[in-house]
């Protein structure tokens, strides 16, 4: 007495079977259309190509979380939001960061969310997951910090392959190319669209592979605990990041290849300019300006060092004069 979703990993299940076709109105808001020739309902059958066919697969993807801040008490509030900072080969420092929704209370992380980002100095935001319209309807986005910033609402989908995701990746690449500041990017979990979008910038960067799948399993380490090194931490990788990289950069060994080149080769392909890139790595190879506090911190730092070399200049000149 329920539902059955059938899904394809990191792809459009109505695309692949010719079952309907995504449209985008005037707004960005997606919606389906039924294909030519498709009318609804549609029966569907399916069976299994041989027994334990899918064990491997049922068992990489057996996973499980909770919402619950309590369940999580090994856990920064930082890193249970999925928020951290990307410091790959290549990257400034405190200049780009990923995390999950700060927005969708859905997940129960949000508040954590949006306070990382504040405290950060996030000042300019991809958000792939929603539209400009949706986010303005989540509780808390009216004189929130997020409102005040820079932010591109690309709502995109999961398949990365399919024309619309290449097309509004672009765009919010050339918005982080056009506007220099402190950069975060996010969609719900901060895990899928946001994971790709994330080792794509690292790859043209310059980050080695390792460096990419770390960055990218640290959010099933903390979400999961998934262990580094096991064959669960192998198998998620490969069957997701590793297989979608090596997809849109067309390379069968992604350890093996220039990440750099194939990654700038990718985003050229989607419809970035040289110009635009040579934007891009400026903007995400500078490091971040110091924030309030931080500037704060040293202008005490200073006035306190300038008040103990008073201090013991005066003491210096009286002992001399005793002395005298």
């Amino acid at each position: 007495t329920g539902n059955v979703i059938l899904a394809i990993n990191m792809g459009s299940f109505a695309d692949s079977y010719g079952l309907a076709v995504k449209k985008t109105d005037d707004n960005g808001n997606w919606y389906w259309e039924a294909a030519e020739g498709v009318s609804y309902p549609i029966s569907i059958s399916f069976s299994m190509a041989e027994k334990g066919g899918y064990l491997d697969q049922y068992l990489l993807r057996d996973l499980n979380r909770t919402n619950d801040r309590d369940d999580y008490p090994h856990l920064t509030d930082e890193q249970f939001a999925n928020f951290r900072v990307i410091d790959t080969t290549g990257m400034g420092k405190d200049i780009l960061f990923r995390t999950s929704s700060p927005l969708n209370p859905e997940l129960g992380r949000s508040t954590w969310a949006m306070e990382a980002l504040e405290e950060a100095g996030v000042t300019v935001i991809i958000n792939l997951a929603d539209s400009a319209e949706d986010a303005m309807l989540y509780d808390g986005y009216v004189n929130s910090y997020y409102e005040d910033q820079k932010v591109i609402y690309l709502n995109l989908g999961v398949d990365f392959t399919s024309e619309e995701f290449e097309k509004g990746l672009a765009k919010g690449l050339q918005f982080f190319a056009q506007n220099p500041g402190v950069y975060a990017i996010h969609c719900n979990e901060g895990k899928d669209r946001a994971g790709f979008l994330t080792a794509v910038l690292e790859c043209f960067m310059g980050a080695s592979y390792d460096e990419v799948i770390a960055d990218y399993m640290t959010t099933y380490t903390n979400y999961y605990g998934v262990e580094a090194g096991s064959d669960k931490y192998d198998a998620i990788a490969k069957s997701n990041i590793v297989r979608s990289l090596c997809i849109s950069f067309d390379v069968e060994d992604l350890t093996n290849a220039d990440l750099k080149k194939e990654a700038t080769e990718y985003l050229i392909s989607i419809g970035l300019s040289e110009d635009e890139l040579d934007l891009l790595s400026a903007n995400l190879s500078k490091d971040a300006p110091k924030s309030n506090t931080e500037l704060y911190m040293i202008i005490v730092i200073c006035a306190v060092s300038t008040v103990v070399i008073a201090v013991g200049t005066v003491i210096l000149v009286r002992r001399r004069n005793l002395k005298k």
